[in-house]
C-alpha cells in the first residue's frame, strides 16, 4: 500500500482517519500540537528528505500543505 499523508499522520501522530481532511491543521486536533509538529518535521526530514526550515515548518502545518510539500495524496 503506497504511503499517503493520511497514513503518515495516523502512524506518527495517532490522528484518527475520520479526522483527516484537507483543511485539518496544527492544533485542529489534540494529537497535533506544536511539539507533535516538530516531531513530525523530524520524521519527514529523516524519511522524506524535507529540509526543516522556518518556511517548511509553516508549509507543513496543514494536511493540504503536507500533500503539496510531499507530493502525496491524502
Amino acid at each position: 500500500m503506497p504511503e499517503t499523508v493520511g497514513s503518515i499522520l495516523q502512524t506518527q501522530l495517532k490522528i484518527p482517519a475520520e479526522s483527516l481532511t484537507p483543511d485539518l491543521a496544527i492544533n485542529g486536533v489534540w494529537q497535533w500540537d506544536s511539539l507533535a509538529h516538530l516531531e513530525l518535521m523530524m520524521y519527514l526530514e529523516a524519511h522524506h528528505g524535507v529540509v526543516v526550515t522556518e518556511e517548511s515548518i509553516i508549509e507543513c502545518a496543514s494536511v493540504d500543505g503536507l500533500c503539496k510539500v510531499l507530493g502525496l495524496d491524502l
